[in-house]
């Protein structure tokens, strides 16, 4: 028997149970991955607090992983594999867990200088940054773009795909300490600065070209006073509600772009397509995360709801078969 995180059904504590299920088969075309890391991301625990219509109870949660291919097609055998799939989870047993059954056209050969753990924590944060950056707003070389929330997992991977882009980057925080970390050039911090007049300022006047928001909420409005002509506006949450209001008529005057992305319906190959294209195309150094915070499978029923209570802030690692192994 294995180990493994399950929910028998949505509760809104977030409670989930360190259960033993049995070593899990394959079929055609599928991978058996012996799970090293697993992150646990805000939408797995959304997830178990049954937040999600698609998700069928019982389920193990989690969508990253990085681990050791040990069964499937010869040529994948003992090689080294990361990825996301947005069905894990939800309609099929996720990450965490020892073991991870999953097509081989999902997932993408590990870079051999990320640790499992750094690669576990790329999935869902990076291609929500892409899918915002590159396929929704087409980024170019040299734009501006306003990332605000820009010191959380989604906001450090459009950093890091910005950067490599060429771009000029404002980031938008609540905290200039941790603002500074990021050695920006250009930093609004909102507890004490008035974000449409500072960005105003670095502008010109002539607003940003691209806002990736994963804030909204409250200050949606301020945020799209921010834009500038033509541009385009990235939406990938909205904290404390999902109604926000803002200025309709001064957005259709810019005649500018308001572009959602939500992961959960990329279709199957999404993923893997551009965990690929992102190790090939962007020096693996410079992908910025979270501080990373590894723990044992054991602790997870504590973690989540650490995790729902906003008690846990750090990117948290499960490790199936122990930090360190």
């Amino acid at each position: 028997m294995l180990k493994a995180i399950q929910t028998v059904q949505p509760n809104p504590k977030a409670h989930v149970r360190l259960e033993e299920i049995p070593r899990p088969s394959i079929g055609q075309g599928e991978l058996l991955i012996k799970v090293k890391a697993a992150a646990i991301n805000p939408s797995d625990v959304r997830n178990v607090q049954g937040v999600f219509p698609q998700t069928q109870f019982p389920c193990i949660p989690g969508r990253d992983f990085a681990g050791l291919v040990e069964e499937g097609p010869k040529d994948w055998i003992g090689r080294r594999v990361f990825g996301s799939a947005s069905s894990l989870g939800f309609i099929k047993p996720g990450s965490h867990a020892q073991y991870l059954v999953i097509s081989h056209k999902t997932v993408v050969p590990s870079p051999d200088d990320l640790t499992d753990y750094q690669l576990a924590a790329l999935g869902v944060p990076y291609t929500t940054a892409w899918e915002g950056l590159h396929t929704k707003a087409q980024v170019s070389r040299g734009e501006t773009v306003l990332i605000i929330g820009i010191t959380g997992a989604v906001g450090l991977a459009a950093l890091s795909i910005a950067r490599a882009q060429q771009c000029r980057v404002i980031g938008v925080g609540r905290r200039q300490e941790a603002l500074d970390i990021l050695g920006l050039d250009e930093t609004v911090d909102t507890s004490r600065q008035n974000l449409v007049e500072v960005v105003k300022e670095m502008t010109q006047e002539k607003g940003v070209d691209i806002i990736v928001d994963t804030v909204g909420g409250s200050t949606f409005a301020d945020h799209g006073q921010c834009l500038g002509q033509n541009g385009r506006w990235i939406v990938l949450a909205s904290v404390g509600g999902p109604t926000v209001s803002f200025n309709v008529v001064d957005f259709y005057h810019r005649q500018a772009h308001m572009l959602g992305v939500d992961s959960l319906a990329f279709e199957p190959q999404k993923s893997q397509q551009i965990l690929a294209a992102l190790v090939q195309t962007v020096d693996h150094q410079s992908l910025l995360q979270p501080e990373l915070h590894p723990v044992p499978l054991e602790s997870a029923p504590e973690i989540y709801q650490a995790i729902a209570e906003g008690k846990e802030r750090r990117k948290v690692i499960l490790c199936p078969w122990g930090v360190g192994n």
